[in-house]
């Protein structure tokens, strides 16, 4: 297996297009000559490769055309001529779900995010600590993110920790994380999975604090299951992709409840969960989802 990393122009009008099609015709020169073609696509923008694969699948993990400063134009009619062609198409939520079933597909699976829980809980084989404080890890984007009840959290004095990529899609985001900062949460920028693992079992909550937005209601935030496979307890944002279940999942209504939600939590010892939590975490893991793929794949292309 090889992995195909092709550059293209971020514009998808003419005269870009022609550009963009023939840089992605010179990437997958290799990939065409290929007896078992796939074409496993996250973007519906594809400039009509699927055509030349044995089999194709839209796994839509978001609903890209609610994000703020994304062509929805455009996501809507290529979505729209995928469903066209017959292409299987996965969803990460139910919201996504309904909405590629309104574009026309016909056969949607319902597959939500899932994490490298494995990967996470080595890292608890090296040795129990001391937990202490909250925990977001993500896209620390203005668009995303609620910062104010960040803030509120920080002010009721939890010891709060930030990690991830800052202002991925734009925005003013780096003010509101410098503003946590000097108010004293630590930032520990982006983090490799082992990195962000030895972060989390020194943590005791796993926070989701997002906007409540058309595009969040689409999320399966796949950090419910790296929370969980690291024993975290944690707390969200009442989104549809996020499942209130007690005593390891909490989706207050409001942003007081939320704050005092992970203010309780923070100061509770939840060692005992742990394994209980993990079991949850496995059920959503990348293991279980590689055979889930490999057993459509070949299921639709008739591969031994």
């Amino acid at each position: 297996m090889s992995v195909i990393s092709p550059t293209v122009i971020p514009l998808h009008n003419k005269p870009w297009s022609i550009v963009n099609h023939k840089l992605l015709a010179h990437a997958f020169g290799r990939w065409s000559s290929q007896a078992n073609r796939v074409f496993w696509t996250y973007s519906p923008v594809t400039y009509g490769f699927e055509r030349g694969a044995k089999v194709s699948v839209y796994h839509c993990v978001d609903l890209y055309g609610q994000f703020p400063g994304i062509d929805s134009a455009l996501i809507d009619r290529e979505e729209r001529r995928l469903a066209a062609t017959g292409i299987q198409a996965i969803g990460s939520s139910q919201i996504v779900v309904e909405h590629l079933r309104s574009q026309g597909f016909r056969e949607v699976l319902y597959w939500p995010n899932v994490a490298d829980t494995q990967q996470i809980a080595l890292t608890q084989r090296k040795g129990r600590q001391e937990r202490s404080g909250a925990l977001f890890a993500g896209n620390l984007s203005e668009k995303k993110v609620d910062f104010s009840v960040l803030r509120k959290i920080l002010d009721s004095g939890v010891e709060l920790h930030l990690a991830g990529p800052v202002a991925e899609g734009g925005g003013a985001s780096q003010v509101r994380v410098d503003d946590l900062v000097s108010a004293g949460a630590t930032y520990h920028g982006v983090l490799s999975l082992p990195e962000l693992s030895t972060l989390m079992f020194k943590c005791r909550v796993g926070l989701i604090p997002y906007l409540q937005t058309p595009y969040t209601r689409g999320v399966s935030p796949l950090k419910t299951y790296e929370y969980l496979a690291a024993g975290l307890t944690v707390v969200s944002t009442p989104i549809p992709g996020v499942v209130e279940e007690h005593p390891h999942i909490y989706t207050p209504r409001h942003n007081d409840s939320f704050v005092q939600r992970v203010r309780a939590a923070s100061r509770e010892s939840t060692r005992h969960l742990e394994d209980e939590r993990l079991a949850i975490a496995d059920r959503h893991s990348w293991v279980q989802r590689g055979r889930d793929a490999r057993e459509l794949v070949k299921m639709r292309g008739g591969f031994c």
